[in-house]
C-alpha cells in the first residue's frame, strides 16, 4: 500500500514538473478541450487536471468560454506555417488575411521574419485584397466574366498576380459593335405599343445590371467567401479538362497518435470539373485502417462522422497505398456539410484504436457555390 502511494506521488510530482516546462500555448492546448466553437477546461482525468492547475497558476485563461480564434503555431515548421499563411492562385503567392484564423498564421510567419515566397509589388494596387482587384478588373457580359478595358490598371495588377478572376479569355475585352438595322425594313409603318413604365428597356437594363453587380459582389467581395477554404485548380495535360478544388485547413488528430503516425494531418478536399463532383479526406501519411473490407484494388470502409452534433455513418474507399479516403455518396456529403461549422471523422487506425480528426468547415455553402460556378453547374 505504501509502495502504491509513493508511486502515485512520484508520478504526480514528475508530471507537474513536466507541465511547468511547457510553453503557454502548448500548455493551453493540453489543458483545454473543444466543444463546437467553445473552449473549456479539460478536467476529464488527473493528468489533464494537472495541466489546468498549471495554466491557472500562470494566470492563463486559454480562451476558455470564448469563441476559438487563437491558433497554436509554436510547433509548425517554417514551410508549413507559410503554407497556412498564404494562398496561391496560379503562380502568384499572397498573404491570406481572409479570416481571423488565417491572420494568426500570417502574424506568426511575419514574427519569424518569413517572406513565404511573397513577391513585393511597387504597384499602388499591390496592397489590395485579391477579391477587390478581381472585382474591379472584370465585368459581366452575357453572364461571362471578361476583363474591363476601362480599368486597365486593375487588369494589369490581376495579371501580375497571376489571377484569372473567373475570366475564360485572357485578352482584354473590346467593345462589341452594335448591329445596324436592315435598311430594307420599313419601320415607319410598324405600329408599336407604348411600353409600361415598369417594363421600359432602361428599367430592364438597370435591373439586369444590378443583378450582375450582386453576382460579382457575391463571388469576389463576399467577406465570408472561403472563410476556411483554400481554392486551387489544375488542368489535365492530356485531355485539357480543368479541375477545381477547395480544401479545409490541415487538421491534427484530436489525441496524439503512436509512431510512425504521430505527425499525421488531414484535410477535406472537394473537387469538380465539367463532368463530375468528388470529395475526399486526404492525409499526410497513408491511413492504415483496421475495420475495412478488401476489394479488388481498394478497401471499403464504413465509419462514423459528426456534422456538428449530428452523428451519421459514412462510406469511404481507399485505393491500395493511397493517402486519400474517397467519399462514396458525394451528394449526401455536400448536403450535410453545407451548413456545418465543424466535422469530426472517426477511424479505426492500426496501433491507435479509434482516431478522431476534426475539420473546421465554416462557410462551406459559399465555398461550394463558388466551386460549382467555376465548373459550370
Amino acid at each position: 500500500m505504501k509502495l502504491y502511494i509513493f508511486s502515485v506521488i512520484f508520478i504526480l510530482v514528475n508530471f507537474g514538473t513536466f507541465a511547468e516546462t511547457l510553453s503557454d500555448s502548448l500548455l493551453c492546448n493540453k489543458a483545454t478541450m473543444q466543444k463546437g466553437d467553445i473552449t473549456s477546461w479539460d478536467t476529464s482525468n488527473q493528468f489533464r487536471f494537472e495541466y489546468v492547475m498549471e495554466a491557472k497558476k500562470r494566470g492563463l485563461d486559454c480562451s476558455v468560454d470564448k469563441i476559438k480564434i487563437d491558433i497554436n503555431t509554436d510547433f509548425l515548421e517554417d514551410d508549413e506555417l507559410c503554407y497556412r499563411a498564404t494562398y496561391q492562385i496560379q503562380k502568384q503567392i499572397n498573404w491570406d488575411t481572409s479570416n481571423e484564423n488565417r491572420k494568426e498564421y500570417v502574424k506568426a510567419a511575419k514574427k519569424r521574419g518569413l517572406e513565404c515566397g511573397i513577391s513585393k509589388s511597387t504597384s499602388k494596387l499591390g496592397n489590395l485584397d485579391y477579391k477587390v482587384v478581381c472585382y474591379e478588373a472584370t465585368e459581366l457580359v452575357n453572364d461571362t466574366f471578361v476583363w474591363d478595358n476601362n480599368k486597365l490598371d486593375y487588369v494589369k495588377e490581376a495579371k501580375r498576380r497571376g489571377l484569372d478572376c473567373e475570366v475564360k479569355n485572357t485578352k482584354v475585352n473590346t467593345i462589341a459593335k452594335v448591329k445596324k438595322p436592315n435598311p430594307t425594313t420599313n419601320t415607319s409603318n410598324v405600329k408599336t405599343k407604348k411600353p409600361s413604365p415598369s417594363t421600359t428597356s432602361s428599367n430592364v437594363k438597370n435591373k439586369s445590371a444590378n443583378l450582375k453587380q450582386d453576382l460579382k459582389k457575391n463571388i469576389f467581395l463576399n467577406p465570408n467567401a472561403y472563410t476556411d477554404w483554400i481554392p486551387n485548380q489544375n488542368k489535365n495535360e492530356m485531355t485539357g479538362v480543368e479541375n477545381f478544388y477547395i480544401f479545409t485547413n490541415w487538421a491534427s488528430a484530436k489525441y496524439p497518435m503512436s509512431f510512425p503516425y504521430n505527425k499525421t494531418e488531414s484535410l477535406i478536399g472537394i473537387a469538380c470539373n465539367k463532368n463530375s463532383f468528388w470529395a475526399y479526406f486526404n492525409f499526410t501519411k497513408a491511413p492504415n485502417i483496421t475495420n475495412d473490407e478488401t476489394k479488388d484494388g481498394y478497401n471499403k470502409i464504413i465509419t462514423r462522422i459528426k456534422f456538428d452534433d449530428n452523428l451519421e455513418n459514412i462510406g469511404l474507399t481507399q485505393d491500395w497505398g493511397s493517402k486519400s479516403l474517397f467519399i462514396e455518396n458525394v451528394n449526401a456529403f455536400l448536403k450535410s456539410i453545407e451548413n456545418t461549422n465543424e466535422i469530426t471523422l472517426e477511424l479505426s487506425w492500426y496501433g491507435n484504436s479509434s482516431v478522431y480528426f476534426r475539420y473546421f468547415t465554416e462557410e462551406a455553402l459559399q465555398a461550394i457555390k463558388s466551386l460549382k460556378y467555376k465548373c459550370g453547374y
